[in-house]
């Protein structure tokens, strides 16, 4: 009985028609060409019925026949990407001599990457923004000891905001050009923000070593040694 259940399931698996369908083609750069492929073991054709714009899913192409080397792997180059969007392509193969239809698509934007949601970073901006807001406010009309402080803390938050800009516009699939500028003038905020860090840590030092020993007064023990030793030397 069980070897009977086999034989039926390995019967089952035989006959089932080998159409490997894909849900997705992934991502491709505006107005380059996205390669169509799909595997068949068993068609003698594949033909592409339509390939549908993201605008009104007006037809872009239709009853073409796709290229195969093998008889196994079909491919067709669909370069009309010039908008951006989510096209859907309708392919019909005769899977033992069975006409069979798969349908998937494939997205189209400025830089070929995923396009991410920022809800959360731009949550995060506008804290930051708020944040920029009340430093400066507050390095404005804070005493003289506490303005420096502030001062610094609102400008890393500035940084850490360009930072985050940076990451909505790779995200949000802007162009190559904005997302590198964003990168460089978040890199050249650090740079700032560490130069300035340090030049405040020099000053601090500095003040803090002339507290430390300042220069004597003309009332001092010093002064008066040293005008005492002129008046023995004749020099007053």
């Amino acid at each position: 009985m069980m070897k009977g259940i086999i034989y039926i399931l390995i019967a089952i698996l035989l006959i089932i028609p080998v159409f490997a369908e894909q849900t997705s083609l992934g991502i491709t750069k505006q107005e380059d060409c996205v390669r169509i492929y799909q595997t068949c073991g068993n068609c003698t054709y594949i033909t592409i019925l339509s390939v549908l714009s993201p605008i009104n899913k007006s037809v872009l192409l239709n009853n073409t026949n796709m290229t195969t080397n093998n008889n196994y792997e079909y491919y067709y180059d669909f370069c009309n990407t010039t908008v951006n969007g989510n096209y859907i392509v309708n392919l019909l193969g005769d899977v033992d001599g069975i006409a069979t239809p798969v349908s998937y698509d494939f997205d189209v934007n400025d830089r070929g990457v995923i396009v991410r949601d920022n809800t959360t970073n731009i949550a995060i901006i506008i804290v930051l923004l708020v944040l920029i807001l009340l430093g400066s406010f507050l390095t404005f009309y804070l005493d003289e000891g506490l303005k420096l402080p502030f001062f610094l803390g609102t400008v890393l938050t500035a940084v850490f905001a360009m930072n985050v800009v940076s990451n909505i516009a790779s995200d949000s699939g802007a162009s190559q050009v904005i997302v590198s500028l964003l990168w460089f003038g978040y890199r050249v905020g650090l740079y700032m923000f560490w130069g300035l860090l340090l030049y405040v840590l020099i000053k601090l030092t500095t003040q803090l070593q002339i507290r430390k020993n300042p220069p004597p007064t003309m009332g001092s023990p010093l002064q008066a040694a040293k005008n005492d030793r002129m008046k023995r030397q004749g020099r007053q």
